[in-house]
């Protein structure tokens, strides 16, 4: 067996000893942005807990109930479960855009 060595010799830069990176500041949006995340955790759990009763889906619509009526229920709170449904895509958006950017 036969060792092949290389004729490529290391250049003094490569020799000195580098100095450790500092790790890059985070900007002013995404320190604001992080606060604002942290605060968003229970914020929402409150609001969660406030609205759920609001939301008249508490108990949860009886499985008893006939077709009109569980549709008349959902036609009834669209509003609220469209209000819902935006703040949870943007809750998702936000959080995403975090996981993201780590």
């Amino acid at each position: 067996m036969s060792v092949v060595k290389s004729s490529i010799e290391p250049s003094p830069s490569h020799l000195e000893a580098s100095e450790p990176q500092q790790p890059s500041q985070p900007s002013q949006q995404h320190s604001l942005l992080d606060k604002v995340a942290i605060l968003c955790g229970p914020s929402a759990q409150l609001l969660f807990f406030l609205f759920l009763p609001a939301s008249l889906n508490l108990p949860p619509v009886s499985p008893s109930l006939s077709p009109e009526q569980t549709a008349y229920h959902y036609v009834y709170n669209e509003t609220g479960l469209k209000g819902g449904i935006s703040l949870m895509l943007l809750t998702g958006a936000i959080l995403a855009h975090i996981l993201r950017r780590n």
